[in-house]
């Protein structure tokens, strides 16, 4: 029941931030409706002064004909003349133009940001779909919770994908054989568990018996083992097993894994594709070493506002860029050459709600100028300092619930270099 707990808190999260997103677009709303009708006024306004002034220029044209006759006609229709059609018109007209100006650029971020709203709420409404089927998931299947070697995994998010391989385990349809070179007839013709192997299903409460396992459970824990023989040939080194996810419509098969010398945060993800009669993997393992990197580029940046010793950051990197490898990336250039996702927890201690509003632009700012040619994201969490203690490397993924925050925002720049703060 703690998965399902810890679901429905994450839908309530949800559900929560719609409703704020939702009171957002009734202001966005509210807001664009009044600028479009002061906008009108405007319009109005512009037009009346233009209609008196044409009709004060047609009077002085009926002094025309007494002018020659009279100084003092001549003297006041050069001075009329002077002020309807000279410098001060040019003023007032100048003036409406720059106001039309800054109208329509208001109208036109109330209208991004009522789109960025919408987009938001389209996405955590597909997240509570996909939380309502884990939920319904689980009370079926009971998850167990999978130690690793000697080390437990703390973190929701990590948990929660070893549930999902074991209910893979138990009745995944469709998950593939694996094994370098290796065909799906092949595959089908081993019969005996590897070590490794019966670990896992004696993790999962599964028999570590070859004939006593399903199909389906036979194919995921050879998967399991193939791919993590693929990570462990390729880097020479031993890997933890995390996770297991099969084949679907909207995502390759893929493990994650992280080195036995590393911690559960290095995670590293293979992802495995069946072609020609031959499985072929990739992997994110260059990601591991470009993250202290990257962290410590946004780290310095916002040292530059808040003590050290009040800031914590985290940076998830996703991948690097067209034709970039782990061992091009160097500090100077990690901004520009790796997309991440990275989250900074700030203590309310060192910092007020103001502040961080504040910190929100020095940051969308700074992207502008510092993240050219990549997607990234930095996400700010303004975090009540006692729980702002607990929260490290390992565990910051367990942190990110909406009850620890006073306050949060985020900047995002896309590759094309737009950078929008929500």
């Amino acid at each position: 029941m703690d998965i399902v707990n810890g679901l429905i808190r994450r839908r309530v999260a949800c559900e929560q931030e719609i409703a704020e997103q939702e009171r957002k677009i009734q202001e966005y709303e509210r807001a664009y409706e009044s600028l479009r009708r002061f906008d009108g006024a405007v319009d109005t306004a512009k037009s009346n002064f233009h209609n008196v002034n044409t009709v004060k220029l047609n009077r002085t044209s009926e002094l025309s004909s007494i002018t020659s006759r009279c100084r003092t006609a001549q003297l006041y229709l050069e001075g009329s003349q002077r002020t309807l059609n000279g410098f001060g018109a040019k003023i007032v007209g100048a003036a409406f133009t720059g106001l039309d100006v800054m109208i329509r650029l208001k109208l036109a971020e109330y209208r991004l940001k009522i789109q960025n709203c919408e987009n938001r709420i389209s996405s955590l409404e597909r997240s509570i779909d996909s939380i309502n089927s884990m939920i319904d998931t689980a009370r079926i299947l009971p998850g167990r919770r999978m130690r690793v070697g000697i080390r437990k995994k703390t973190f929701w998010k990590r948990t929660f994908a070893v549930f999902l391989a074991s209910v893979c385990l138990w009745s995944a349809a469709g998950c593939t054989g694996a094994g370098t070179g290796m065909d799906r007839e092949d595959e089908k013709v081993s019969t005996e568990l590897t070590q490794r192997q019966r670990e896992l299903l004696e993790e999962m409460g599964l028999p570590a018996d070859y004939d006593k396992l399903t199909d389906t459970q036979k194919n995921a824990v050879t998967s399991i083992e193939a791919m993590l023989s693929y990570l462990e040939s390729k880097y020479q080194e031993e890997f933890c097993y995390l996770s297991y996810a099969e084949a679907g419509t909207l995502e390759k098969e893929h493990l994650e894994a992280y080195p036995a010398s590393g911690t559960p945060s290095d995670v590293v993800t293979v992802y495995r594709t069946y072609e020609d009669g031959e499985y072929h993997y990739e992997d994110d393992y260059g990601n591991i070493g470009v993250r202290p990197l990257y962290e410590s580029r946004v780290r310095e940046f916002a040292v530059q506002s808040f003590p050290e010793s009040g800031i914590k950051v985290f940076s998830d990197i996703r991948n690097l860029g067209q034709g970039t490898d782990e061992q091009s990336v160097t500090e100077e250039n990690v901004l520009q050459t790796a997309s991440a996702v990275t989250y900074i927890f700030i203590s309310e201690s060192v910092c007020t709600e103001a502040q961080l509003r504040d910190f929100t632009e020095e940051c969308a700012q700074w992207m502008e100028s510092q993240c050219q040619g990549v997607a990234a994201q930095i996400c700010l969490r303004l975090t009540d300092a006692a729980q702002w203690e607990l929260i490290d490397a390992t565990g910051y993924e367990d942190k990110l619930r909406a009850d620890i925050f006073t306050a949060e925002a985020e900047c995002a720049i896309s590759a094309s270099g737009k950078v929008t703060v929500y």
